[in-house]
């Protein structure tokens, strides 16, 4: 259970985590995997893409896991006006 709450407070800091920095925390690529499925079942955690996971269902977050990206103007008004 600490190693859950590690990734758990992991991901509240941060608005897109990959596969890769979870498994710095819990020490086994398969361990992050495993982990990262079970709490998207319980929905506490939505897959962005392959490998991507976030605690927010904001599909413009696709921004931060694809690079090069581009967010136009319509979809950062509308992400910026709904957060206020």
């Amino acid at each position: 259970m600490k190693v859950v709450n590690k990734v758990r407070e992991y991901l509240k800091k941060t608005p897109v985590a990959s596969v890769d920095s979870i498994s710095r925390i819990v020490g086994s690529k398969n361990y992050a995997y495993l982990l990262l499925n079970h709490l998207v079942k319980k929905g506490e955690v939505f897959r962005i893409t392959k490998g991507y996971y976030s605690i927010e269902s904001d599909p413009t977050l696709l921004v931060l896991c694809i690079k090069p990206s581009y967010l136009g103007l319509e979809d950062a008004l509308r992400v910026t006006f709904n957060n206020t």
